[in-house]
């Protein structure tokens, strides 16, 4: 299982505050699966499959949050039940990948009443964003989710799977894994048609941490542009905020 922090950001000041550990299952490594032998094949396939795409878009929901802290400022926070006045934020991420990874990503996040914060890695660089200008941020201010160049696009590695369920027109898997202690998730995959599909994900938390989260998961034939100059000139979106 990897370790994932939970930080509420300043995305002007970038200010991270403490945050929970928690575990979810590492795809493509970690320790084996457990369960139903068709569904971890089935799952051990798909990760074979989107080994090889160049990059996908995501949307999610359930699982960022976030409050105003003054003039064109937000707070947020993920992997964690909101406190009281946080709204939910939908996150649009457009990830580079390679072998299956998460090298670089830009992440939108949205909500209600909410100025929009930009959330970027690249090369274990990041960068936040609530205007025109970008803030340097340290490496712990990217979801451990995301990661900066260590996290598969598909996670199950160490979860138990239960029995594969297969329809007309998808295929879905469902395993459940240790979130933190005292809660438990179960998550559902459900792959469309085709040979690289789209993926519906919803991640029930259960247990003292109560969450539900939902991502839609589409493959791109081509690694979606950053704000960012390509290699080897430095990872640094321009411009860069004063101070």
């Amino acid at each position: 299982m990897g370790a994932l922090s939970s930080r509420p950001l300043s995305a002007l000041a970038a200010a991270a505050l403490t945050g929970a550990a928690l575990s979810l299952p590492a795809g493509g490594a970690g320790r084996p699966s457990t369960g139903d032998p068709n569904a971890i094949n089935y799952f051990d396939q798909a990760l074979s499959t989107y080994t090889d795409i160049p990059g996908a878009k995501m949307v999610e929901t359930g699982y960022f949050f976030g409050i105003p802290s003054g003039p064109g400022a937000v707070k947020f926070m993920w992997a964690n039940p909101p406190p009281p006045g946080f709204q939910p934020q939908t996150a649009t991420i457009y990830m580079q990948l390679s072998g299956g990874k998460i090298i670089a990503y830009l992440a939108n996040l949205t909500g209600r009443s909410l100025t929009r914060v930009r959330l970027l890695m690249d090369r274990g660089h990041v960068f936040i964003s609530t205007g025109k200008c970008w803030n340097r941020v340290p490496a712990s201010s990217s979801p451990s989710v995301l990661g900066t160049g260590d996290r598969y696009l598909l996670n199950g590695g160490g979860a138990h799977f239960l029995p594969l369920q297969v329809s007309a027109g998808s295929t879905s898997t469902t395993f459940t894994y240790a979130w933190r202690a005292g809660s438990q998730a179960r998550e559902t995959d459900t792959f469309g048609p085709g040979p690289t599909p789209s993926v519906h994900v919803t991640i029930r938390v259960t247990g003292s941490t109560k969450m539900f989260i939902t991502r839609t998961i589409q493959p791109l034939r081509s690694a979606p542009p950053l704000p960012v100059p390509a290699p080897p000139a430095p990872p640094v979106p321009k411009p860069l905020c004063a101070g």
